[in-house]
């Protein structure tokens, strides 16, 4: 049983630390291709992309998701 959950657990942080540097380099990819939407697009400055989604400027400040919940 030990034995078991032990890995679940090392499974578990393994899944966090991959994770978190997806979700980091997907972020840093969205900002580099954003870095020119700001100033040719104003639906950036409003806040809102074209398709209505929110600006992840405003919601996330281009932290990843693992450093907003830890």
């Amino acid at each position: 049983m030990l034995t078991s959950f032990k890995k679940m657990l090392y499974i578990f942080f393994i899944t966090i630390f991959a994770y978190n540097f997806y979700i980091s380099a997907f972020y840093t990819s969205l900002a580099s291709m954003r870095s020119f939407g700001k100033y040719g697009n104003s639906a950036y400055k409003s806040g809102f992309n074209d398709i209505g989604y929110m600006n992840y400027d405003d919601v996330f400040q281009d932290k990843p998701i693992v450093e907003i919940f830890f």
